[in-house]
């Protein structure tokens, strides 16, 4: 009987499957951003290598942001007055907020706040 698949016509398959799935970025996909009581939710898109698309009720935080390790760095906000927000990952995976414009020129305090990946 002669054979139909090589296994290196298996390994192939392997390897395509390991680097679709690894492309997928683990930032796209639905958040909540908690900002005292108040919680928001956050969609996030992936655009290229690094940069992604964030949408939100909350228009102040929507834009343009780039990711550079455990720093997500807003590039272009949607709202042009807005600029210098700076989100940190941390130790649970977490994106807190540790650099946002003064409060007089935001609707409200969003230093601190922490956007939660949903399930």
């Amino acid at each position: 009987m002669r054979k139909i698949f090589s296994p290196w016509f298996f390994s192939a398959v392997i390897l395509l499957l390991l680097v679709s799935c690894t492309s997928i970025s683990p930032l796209q996909g639905h958040w909540v951003l908690y900002v005292g009581k108040t919680t928001y939710p956050v969609e996030i898109t992936h655009l290229d290598a690094n940069e992604f698309m964030l949408f939100s009720e909350l228009k102040e935080i929507s834009g343009r942001y780039q990711v550079n390790e455990k720093k997500m760095i807003l590039l272009k906000a949607n709202q042009p007055r807005i600029s210098g927000i700076e989100f940190e990952l941390n130790t649970s995976n977490n994106w807190v907020i540790t650099n946002s414009p003064p409060a007089a020129r935001l609707s409200m305090p969003i230093f601190g706040a922490t956007l939660v990946q949903t399930q």
